[in-house]
């Protein structure tokens, strides 16, 4: 068995009390406390459009903790975090934020959709959800196309004029190959999600990316938020990526002062493990030294089986408060 994979049940360093903290988290979360209904919900004026964001406050004596920002990926929306969201431990340790990107669920479509479908300007948008927040510490979960905003976004800080008081301690992507600048690189070759780049594509050629997207049958929230999301957001992606749009993500997983935590399902359809873990290794800041793979999981771990997942990112979030 490679190093960094096996059953994500014995994937804690804490061992039994670990597991005991998921299965406390999880017992308690097997009705949803968390949904976007029992977060406090707002809608944020931006150039980037209308965005939709929600948080949730933690107990008194964790103000001090960092806040935890979710990024979703391409055609979904923060919903796919719910079973995150609903982590009692979570909620009690640390303000929860969530958005949906420009054209992507409860968000409006762009008015320019040139100056804001793309990875930078994604994570432009985040930051402006960081201020309306008040956020100056956090740590980042970015899924998918999430992960390369979380990339993108540490770029964004280090470009500020004036600079911005936002320390971010750690970065977690899951399901993203960190991709240099102008390459699109580091997915499987029999990967088909050529549907979300295509403003043309049938809708059930949509679904069918949605089906790639967890490992049973997507729940029918997510076909929704596949053909809701503006159907130029991948094309302008794309284009803008290849026009120069974007940073070196390599480097920056390189020199990232935070931890970077690069965590994919042992099963992942879409991404080339290989490739991550060759352009990954040597990171300085590489939690636990190496890219972990969670055995038999798919794109969305953390969807599939939250309290295997959980195990893990508490254990990184932990890690991120030292």
């Amino acid at each position: 068995m490679r190093a960094g994979e096996g059953n994500i049940k014995n994937s804690s360093t804490d061992g039994i009390w670990r597991r005991f903290r998921v299965f406390i988290a999880t017992y308690f979360s097997s009705v949803p406390i968390c949904t976007p209904s029992t977060m406090q919900e707002q809608k944020i004026e931006t150039e980037f459009g209308t965005l939709w964001t929600a948080s949730s406050e933690p107990q008194a004596f964790s103000k001090s903790n960092p806040a935890i920002l979710f990024l979703h990926g391409s055609a979904t929306s923060s919903r796919i975090f719910e079973p995150l969201l609903n982590s009692p431990e979570l909620k009690a340790n640390h303000k929860l934020i969530v958005f949906d990107f420009p054209g992507h669920g409860r968000s409006s479509d762009a008015p320019d959709p040139n100056k804001s479908y793309y990875q930078y300007a994604y994570a432009e948008a985040a930051l402006e959800v960081l201020r309306y927040h008040n956020i100056t510490q956090l740590i980042v979960l970015g899924w998918s196309l999430g992960g390369h905003v979380a990339l993108e976004l540490v770029s964004v800080l280090a470009n500020a004029k004036p600079p911005i008081d936002i320390r971010i301690a750690g970065i977690m992507i899951t399901g993203t190959p960190p991709v240099p600048k102008q390459q699109i690189t580091g997915f499987r070759k029999d990967a088909d999600v050529s549907a979300l780049f295509n403003p043309e594509a049938s809708k059930e050629d949509l679904i069918k990316v949605a089906s790639v997207f967890t490992k049973s049958a997507p729940p029918g929230w997510l076909v929704e938020d596949v053909l809701r999301t503006n159907r130029l957001t991948g094309s302008t992606m794309g284009a803008k990526f290849m026009q120069g749009h974007c940073s070196d993500q390599i480097k920056i997983v390189h020199d990232f002062k935070g931890w970077i935590a690069v965590v994919n399902g042992g099963a992942e359809p879409l991404i080339d493990l290989d490739y991550c873990d060759s352009v990954c290794k040597g990171a300085p800041r590489l939690w636990r030294g190496e890219c972990i793979r969670l055995k038999d999981e798919g794109h969305a771990p953390f969807f599939d089986n939250p309290q295997g997942f959980l195990t893990v990112f508490l254990d990184f979030v932990d890690s991120c408060k030292l």
